[in-house]
Formats: C-alpha cells, structure tokens, sequence
C-alpha cells in the first residue's frame, strides 16, 4: 500500500516538476516612455549622507579628517593608530594589539570636533604557563579642537589620548 502511495505521488508530481524547468523564463518588457516627455540628464551630485553600520544614516564630510589614538603604557612603547575618514562614523579593529576603536564625530562651528566613541583592548593577565586575556572597554565623548590631544582614558599606567587633523579635501 506505502508503495503504490508513493508511486503515485511520483507519477503526479514528476511532470510538474520537468514542466516548470522546461518553462520559458520571459524578461519584463521595457518601460515606456512617452515621446512628448523630455529626457533630462543632469550630472551625479555626491551623496550627503551614506548608509553606514546596520543602515544608519551617515553623513558625509567636506573634508577628510584624521583620528590618531595613542596608547601608552609605562612598560612598552606606546602604540598608535591612525584612520583617516570622510564620514562621520569610523571603527577600526586590531589584532595586534589587540584593539577595538569605533564612534561617531561631527564638526562644530568653531573648529571643534566632538567624538562619541568607544575603545576596547584586551590585556595579558597571568603568569608562566598559566597565561590569559583579560577584555576591556570605555565609552564616552570628548570635544576636542583641531591638531591637539585628549587624554581620554587611564587605567593605572595606562593612557589612551586621541587627536583630530583635518586633512583637507580629498584628491
């Protein structure tokens, strides 16, 4: 009985099945124009807002600035990083250090910027053989003018200062 069910069910279903391949597949016909509608073509304008991380809205910046991060810690020589950015959402991921450095800035009338940001970094934590990471972060904003530092964050000997250069118009 479970044989001939199955059987039939093939039987049906198998020509369904080659007729929907053997379909043609037509493309959708052209739009129509009317010839009495003039056809204006303008030059592109650049965007003024772009779609950054999960399709936020972003907006584009006459200038290209430069971020630079420095980490200092009294044992090592300090670390720095630099991204250069022509919106105003920027982020960067290090492995080596390892290092998180993402935010939002905007540029205020005066000349200043203000940086909403967040830093994470992970630290070595243990001794000999029994060695691990130990993960950290800040969030914050700071408002800072062109061309000077910021300390940002200290965690015992530990420092983070940041900068904002303004590059100038991009080539």
């Amino acid at each position: 009985m479970k044989k001939l069910f199955l059987l039939s069910a093939v039987v049906l279903i198998l020509p369904m099945v080659l007729l929907a391949q053997d379909a043609p597949v037509t493309p959708p016909p052209p739009p129509v124009v009317h010839p009495s509608t003039p056809l204006i073509v303008a030059p592109p304008k650049p965007p003024r807002q772009v779609l950054g991380p999960a399709s936020e809205s972003v907006d584009v910046l006459d200038e290209n600035y430069q971020l630079t991060l420095t980490i200092a810690d009294q044992d090592v020589p300090p670390v720095e990083v630099e991204v250069v950015v022509a919106t105003s959402h920027f982020q960067m991921a290090l492995g080596e250090p390892s290092l998180m450095f993402a935010g939002d800035f905007s540029v205020e009338k005066d000349g200043r910027v203000v940086v909403l940001y967040t830093l994470g970094w992970e630290t070595r934590v243990g001794v000999g053989n029994n060695v691990g990471m130990r993960s950290s972060s800040t969030k914050g904003s700071v408002r800072v003018k062109l061309g000077e530092e910021v300390q940002i964050i200290r965690a015992g000997t530990r420092t983070a200062k940041l900068s904002v250069k303004k590059l100038g118009p991009g080539k």
